[in-house]
């Protein structure tokens, strides 16, 4: 994303509804990029998992 931005900051285009639009669909690209590769990467062990729920797996005994 960084690449694109420096491109488009030099040639104008981040002022445009043009740029403004493919800007937006870059940084949708790489979140969705970096969500997909840490789900498939990540290790989901039961700490990960725990960690993952957040508050909703402290009521379930057997999440402690």
């Amino acid at each position: 994303m960084a690449v694109v931005y420096a491109v488009m900051l030099e040639s104008g285009f981040n002022r445009t509804e043009f740029g403004k639009g493919i800007l937006g669909a870059c940084f949708v690209n790489d979140l969705g990029t970096v969500i997909a590769l840490g789900l498939l990467f990540a290790p989901f062990t039961s700490t990960g998992r725990r960690s993952l729920s957040g508050c909703r797996c402290c009521s379930y005994p057997s999440c402690r």
